[in-house]
């Protein structure tokens, strides 16, 4: 490195950038950085970053990364939002990280990360809005049966308690 420490995050985005530049296809990677160590850390990584660069250590790694991450996903959803916008303003990508959220945080984070953004809406964005139209369906990259899925995270997301304290929460503080 650049003579700067390197950091925890710098260390695992350092593993993420040589993962990226690993793929023959991949050309140009940006990155958000907001301060100059980030740059430092990235200018760095990008230094001897080429197709081939991962050593076998690092891909074992990401491999059970990768495991880990699966594990828990219920949707593969990157949050693209090519998806968006739905014609019924169904919150897609918002929904479906709130859904993953349950089992790769746990059931009581996702559902309340989940009423504070959207049950508490003006015009709530809930997965029973859907009418099954599907035009989100032909714009996913990730060919994902939204509709199946929305369905399956509404469920896991709204049980019936949950829509009962929801729907009297929004009576007294959405106007």
């Amino acid at each position: 490195m650049s003579g700067a420490p390197e950091t925890e995050t710098g260390k695992a985005a350092q593993l993420a950038f040589k993962w990226l530049w690993n793929q023959p296809e991949v050309t140009c990677v940006l990155s958000g950085m907001n301060s100059l160590l980030m740059v430092s850390e990235n200018c760095d990584a990008a230094k001897n970053a080429v197709p081939g660069c991962l050593t076998a250590d690092e891909e074992a790694l990401i491999s059970e990364i990768k495991q880990i991450i699966s594990e828990t996903e219920k949707v593969g959803c990157t949050g693209c939002r090519y998806c968006m916008p739905c014609p019924k303003g169904v919150d897609i990508p918002g929904i479906f990280h709130y859904y993953n959220m349950m089992y790769s945080d746990s059931k009581w984070t996702g559902r309340s990360e989940y009423a504070q953004t959207n049950a508490l809406r003006i015009e709530p964005a809930y997965a029973s809005l859907c009418v099954g139209c599907g035009k989100c369906e032909s714009h996913c990259p990730q060919q994902i049966p939204i509709r199946e899925k929305l369905k399956e995270a509404d469920k896991a997301l709204r049980p019936w308690p949950y829509k009962v304290a929801a729907g009297a929460v929004r009576k007294f503080m959405v106007r």
